[in-house]
């Protein structure tokens, strides 16, 4: 049997190339770009305006190896997107959340969703999770979410993991 290779980065084993699933356990990078540290401002600023109340509880989490920055709002996890988006209130998503509206302008945009992500999640049902969404509102940076019945929990491969949390679970 040939000896592992493992990843390091900055101190932090990352994995072992024989699991691709082993490279996301367990690992925190917290290295936001500073797109995703702007977009945290925002999402912090609006807020404070919509749900006070939440505002002073706006945290830095985790980021995945894939480029993805993790916060929660309400107890739901909120994801920003690694890449620059042109859109003034784009580049979030709501991992756990099945479907939610956004249409580019407000009311309906990412960043509308992420200020209600726990009452989006909220209003799924949990019998109709099926390719998308999750049964638990917090997802971390392998992709699971914290309800062990979820079907994440099942699914070996990372990329169908991030599928269930990132594709088509937006509204036009």
């Amino acid at each position: 049997m040939p000896f592992p290779v493992f990843f390091v980065v900055s101190g932090l084993v990352l994995g072992s190339a024989f699991d691709e699933d082993e490279m996301y356990r367990g690992e925190v990078l917290n290295d936001f770009s500073p797109f995703q540290e702007e977009k945290l401002d925002q999402l912090g600023k609006e807020l404070r305006v919509s749900r006070p109340d939440l505002a002073s509880r706006i945290l830095r989490k985790d980021s995945s190896v894939d480029g993805y920055a993790f916060t929660e709002v309400a107890g739901t996890t909120v994801v920003i997107i690694a890449r620059k988006t042109s859109k003034p209130w784009g580049g979030f998503k709501l991992p756990s959340v099945m479907t939610y509206p956004e249409k580019g302008s407000r009311p309906n945009t990412s960043l509308d969703a992420a200020l209600w992500a726990d009452l989006w999640f909220g209003k799924q049902l949990r019998e109709n999770i099926r390719e998308r969404g999750h049964f638990g509102p917090i997802v971390s940076v392998d992709w699971r979410c914290n309800d062990s019945n979820c079907p994440c929990q099942k699914e070996l491969v990372i990329q169908r993991r991030k599928d269930r949390s990132l594709s088509g679970n937006r509204q036009s």
